[in-house]
């Protein structure tokens, strides 16, 4: 993103996770603290909240495995949590969370989003700006904003975009009517949508200033278990040693 005109002002540190998570050629811990002080309370709260606990269990090492080059080889959902957890870690005053829910499935996801990016995980008490395309987790977010062609669409609470019966509305309602029994989530009055669609999406991270959630408007959706069959839930991933 470029800066055409006008000003940027920050306040505190920022922490950002992006979308392709990367690691270090390291260990596991090593990871997680990025070169941080090592706080065994904080670091075994980031570890259960990033759902990492059973896969940490697998490893003759723990959490001193090597990964990188030379390590291990992983999934890309336990890259993701990996790299979230590392951004959790950093404990900073705005987090940038660019879709960090995309490589895990429904069940994991919805793990993420209640111990580490709701109003009741870790970072509830921080700013934070989640780029997303599952729609059922931004029922709980204090704004939602609609990016199109780089621009902000649309914007509001999760109630004032129901009423407005804009874009956004119609996408929800899209979901809505190919709902199914599996991996579903119950949205107050629209009643069930997917959890995830879509591999298409351009997101906009601004200034953070309240708890935001990002949409991104979807040409070509697909339902969770499409996604599922092109990214199958990692938790059940075995750890290849090299």
């Amino acid at each position: 993103m470029y800066k055409l005109s006008g000003t940027v002002e920050l306040r505190g540190k920022v922490a950002y996770a992006a979308q392709t998570p990367w690691l270090l050629s390291a260990t596991l811990k090593e990871n997680i603290l990025f070169g941080a002080e090592y706080d065994k309370e904080l670091y075994e709260s980031v570890i259960e909240a990033c759902a990492l606990v059973d896969d940490l269990a697998m490893l003759k090492d723990g959490d001193e495995t090597q990964v990188g080059e030379k390590g291990i080889t992983l999934s890309g959902g336990q890259k993701a949590r990996i790299s979230l957890a590392r951004t959790v870690y950093a404990r900073a005053d705005v987090y940038l969370l660019d879709d960090p829910l995309s490589s895990v499935d429904a069940h994991v996801a919805r793990h993420l989003f209640d111990n580490v990016i709701g109003p009741t995980g870790l970072l509830r008490s921080k700013a934070r700006i989640l780029c997303t395309n599952a729609i059922p987790f931004c029922q709980r977010a204090d704004e939602l904003i609609m990016v199109r062609d780089g621009k902000i669409a649309e914007r509001g609470t999760f109630e004032a975009v129901l009423a407005n019966k804009g874009d956004l509305k119609q996408l929800i309602d899209d979901f809505g009517k190919k709902s199914s029994q599996d991996d579903i989530f119950e949205i107050r009055s629209i009643g069930h949508i997917y959890c995830g669609f879509g591999q298409q999406r351009r997101m906009l991270l601004q200034q953070a200033t309240s708890r935001v959630c990002f949409v991104n408007e979807a040409t070509n959706a697909h339902p969770v278990q499409e996604q599922q069959q092109a990214n199958p839930e990692d938790a059940q991933a075995p750890w290849e040693s090299h």
